[in-house]
């Protein structure tokens, strides 16, 4: 159960960007209850969960973005969307596993307002049903098939199927990840869509450390899934996407992390270049200090963007340590971005904004 001012419309309802564009975090709302989760197990109908429950598929099919990396929920930072319906056990035979999903999307608050909007480009789904297959090929690799077809009322576009095949290898004994999927556009059962709609992704780790990745994500891919921010936007298409990072540490007391992405359009034109930097430290027994720094440029005319825009951002946490039950943190942020974003209550007119916040997260677990 969540109760406050906060719970969707003082803070936003973290599943849908747009609905960020322009919040003012803080802004009080009208107090709200709604129900998180609430779920029982069948355990003689295919060993099933039924009630509202989280559905997450992977970052490239399903899964719900982070949009506050500075706060702390385990309901909004989980990855999962609320789900109201049933999800049979995981059955194995052979090495080959199988489940499925069918339900409902539209949890909303006491006072009518949406908790977790699902949004896949023209689709607002309000049905969702789907399965995964996984092949385990011992040593070799292990790989999941999916396929989820998303349901919504108002035309042009009603329904979405997505289908991808995502796995794990391990190939003369260097170990990666890769996935291929594509979606196709709907109205009923007919099909809207269905060119320029594929994704391909490989991912490794190198170097005793250096994570690095390559993303084929074309312009009429669409899923609501969690497959990367640049700057301000998530999951971006029509690119192929190159990301690098890694982190190590200095002494027990520091440690760095650093990374880069970079952007090429497809189709369009332009790319962004991007980088980021952090450094944690131990003040205390107790008290520990993170600094992070990250800066995006956007060039070339990239999806429409002017020259010189960027996105900038610095902020600094201090978490203490107060038990395995209780969660104390201050954060401080500071944005900068020109040239992306309209400028809240300027009209659609794409301007510059920049300012900070400060907050305090307190929590207690029993």
């Amino acid at each position: 159960m969540v109760v406050g001012n906060a719970a969707v419309g003082g803070f936003g309802n973290q599943s849908d960007f747009a609905g960020q564009i322009g919040t003012a975090y803080g802004t009080s709302a009208n107090t709200e209850v709604y129900l998180n989760t609430a779920w029982a197990a069948l355990p003689e109908v295919l060993n099933s969960t039924v009630g509202r429950q989280g559905l997450n598929l992977g970052s490239y099919i399903l899964a719900r973005p982070d949009f506050t990396s500075f706060y702390s929920q385990d309901r909004w930072d989980n990855g999962a969307y609320l789900m109201d319906g049933l999800k049979t056990g995981t059955y194995g035979f052979g090495g080959i596993t199988i489940n499925g999903f069918v339900g409902r999307f539209g949890a909303t608050t006491s006072t009518g307002a949406a908790v977790q909007p699902v949004l896949v480009g023209a689709v607002n789904p309000s049905r969702v049903l789907g399965g995964q297959i996984g092949f385990n090929l011992g040593s070799v690799a292990k790989l999941t098939g999916t396929y989820v077809n998303l349901d919504g009322d108002a035309g042009p576009v009603n329904r979405q199927e997505i289908y991808g095949v995502d796995g794990d290898f391990n190939i003369a004994g260097l170990g990666f990840k890769g996935g291929y999927g594509k979606s196709v556009r709907k109205f009923n059962s007919g099909t809207i869509s269905d060119t320029d709609n594929v994704r391909y992704n490989v991912s490794t780790s190198i170097l005793g450390g250096v994570n690095v990745g390559y993303d084929h994500i074309e312009q009429n891919y669409s899923a609501p899934g969690d497959w990367g921010r640049t700057g301000v936007f998530r999951n971006l298409v029509d690119v192929n996407r190159f990301t690098a990072d890694l982190g190590f540490s200095i002494n027990p007391k520091w440690h760095v992390n650093g990374g880069y992405t970079s952007n090429k359009a497809i189709l369009g034109a332009g790319e962004t270049k991007g980088w980021n930097v952090g450094l944690k430290t131990a003040l205390t027994p107790k008290w520990q200090m993170m600094l992070t720094h990250e800066n995006t440029q956007f060039d070339g005319g990239f999806q429409g963007f002017g020259p010189g825009s960027f996105a900038r951002f610095s902020t600094i946490w201090l978490d203490y340590d107060a038990g395995s039950n209780s969660l104390l943190k201050l954060f401080y942020q500071v944005g900068d971005t020109s040239g992306l974003l309209p400028t809240p209550g300027a009209g659609p007119a794409i301007g510059n904004q920049k300012g900070g916040f400060f907050g305090m997260q307190y929590g207690i677990k029993f």
